[in-house]
This record gives structure tokens, sequence and C-alpha cells, in this order.
């Protein structure tokens, strides 16, 4: 089980890396958005530990998926806009400030919660980058 999950880390590895160069996603960017979700893995931790919620390892793995998830959202977008042939960059680079802002309010929210004892409110930004690509798809559709 442990060495098929290490061929999948690296073929993923393998995948992102071959995402990055084929799109030209911004590699700084996208390497502090990484660094962010693990900061957010390890600080919910903290956050579960200090509110006294359970941590269970099924609990450890949604977690694990879920950032993975995050990260693979700019090399979505970034094949979404070299497949439809369309000038996306800017987008693709909004998108990962977005992100880049929403995991870090998520890892100072978790701080907040490990010394105050209490959550705050989650923000999400996949809504709206979901948004925005409707009114791209939609805007595209107008023009055919």
């Amino acid at each position: 089980m442990s060495e098929s999950l290490s061929s999948f880390g690296n073929l993923m590895l393998v995948l992102c890396a071959w995402v990055l160069h084929k799109t030209g996603l911004p590699i700084e960017q996208v390497s502090i958005l990484g660094a962010l979700l693990a900061l957010d893995y390890f600080t919910g931790i903290g956050k579960s530990l200090a509110i006294g919620r359970p941590i269970t390892s099924r609990i450890g793995w949604v977690g694990l998926l879920s950032k993975t998830s995050i990260l693979i959202i700019p090399l979505v977008l970034a094949l979404m806009a070299k497949g439809v042939g369309i000038e996306f960059v800017g987008f693709v680079e909004y998108s990962i400030s977005l992100l880049i802002l929403n995991e870090s309010y998520s890892v100072l929210a978790n701080i907040y919660a490990i010394k105050e004892k209490k959550e705050l409110p989650e923000w999400s930004v996949i809504e709206l980058i979901l948004r925005k690509i409707q009114e791209a798809a939609e805007s595209l559709l107008e023009k055919k």
C-alpha cells in the first residue's frame, strides 16, 4: 500500500511538472500556494486539537485530498485555457492569487482558533472561480 501511494505521488509530481512546463504557470506562485496548503493542513490539525474535535485517519486523508484538490485547480484552469485556445493567463494567475489569499486566511484563522479556542467562519474562493469560468464560457458561446 505504501509503495503504491509513493508511486502515485511520484506520478502526480511528474504530471504537475509537465503541466507547469506546458502551460507556463507561475512556478513561484504555485510553490507559495503549495506551502500555504501544507501550513493550513498542519494548523488545521492544531485547531482540531485545541477545540476538542476528534482527529481520525479518515479525517486526515480527507484533509490531504482536499488540499491536493485545491492545488490541482490552477493546473486544471491552465489546461482548460490551453485546450480551448483562449488567453486565460491573467485569469489563472488571478485565481492562484485568490487561492493564496484563501489559504492565508485559513492558516491565520486556524492559529486564531488555537489561541482563542473558537473558530472563525470559513471563506472559500472556489465558488467565485467557478462563476468566472461560467461567465467566460457563456461569453465564448455568444461569440459563436
